[in-house]
Parts: structure tokens; C-alpha cells; sequence
């Protein structure tokens, strides 16, 4: 699995670890809510499909540390 952050559409940092991907995105929100829309996570499979829902970092921020997405 490979586990994406893009801002504004743009690849920002990728990952083969799930929980440095997460930890990372939450680091990367910005102060501005409106700014944190535009940052993502996305997993992809080893042959490069997308994997569940986009997770956007503004949704992720509000959530406990102890939930994860599936």
C-alpha cells in the first residue's frame, strides 16, 4: 500500500506506512480551516488503485487519535 498526501490536487509527501502518513497529515494542517480542505490522504493497492475514500485532513484533525479509517 502506498498512502498519499496531496495539496491542492498536488503530490505533497508519500508513504508505505500508514500511521506516518496519518501522523504526517495531521502535522500538515494549517491554522486556517479553509486551507485544510485542500490537503488529502489517499491509499492506493500495489498496483496503483485507489483504496476507500480520501480522507481530508480537516476531518481527521477533529477525530480522536484512537479512530482510524478502514
Amino acid at each position: 500500500m502506498t498512502f498519499s498526501i496531496f495539496d491542492s490536487g498536488n503530490l505533497a509527501a508519500s508513504y508505505s506506512d500508514e500511521k506516518a502518513a496519518v501522523d504526517a497529515l495531521t502535522q500538515l494542517v494549517p491554522d486556517d480551516p479553509e486551507a485544510a480542505e485542500e490537503l488529502v490522504l489517499v491509499t492506493f493497492d500495489e498496483l496503483g488503485e485507489l483504496v476507500g475514500d480520501p480522507l481530508r485532513s480537516s476531518v481527521r484533525a477533529r477525530q480522536p487519535a484512537s479512530i482510524r479509517r478502514e
